[in-house]
């Protein structure tokens, strides 16, 4: 089984997260970029980052990558990108 790696370059506002790591208690940013993943991948691959923020702390530019197996991955990395940016985003409200 032949796998695709990716990088993720991510920015987010951490107010309202507990950091970046999946948590116990609370919303990482980590544990939504994964939710917005399964949702393009069955695997629901996992993401593992260069760095962590502690709760509140924004990011710019942080570098994390995923894996799937090639035979998940059926969209350009185009819209790939664009589907996992709209999975993401908070909502309002």
């Amino acid at each position: 089984m032949a796998a695709l790696k990716f990088k993720l370059t991510v920015a987010y506002d951490g107010t309202g997260y507990e950091g970046w790591q999946v948590q116990k208690t609370g919303t990482g940013v980590q544990e939504k970029v994964e939710e917005a993943l399964a949702k393009l991948f069955p695997s629901g691959p996992r993401v593992h980052s260069s760095s962590r923020t502690d709760t509140g702390v924004h990011a710019l530019g942080m570098v994390a990558h995923f894996e799937v197996a090639r035979a998940e991955c059926r969209m350009s990395p185009r819209k790939l990108a664009l589907a996992s940016t709209r999975g993401c985003r908070k909502t309002s409200g």
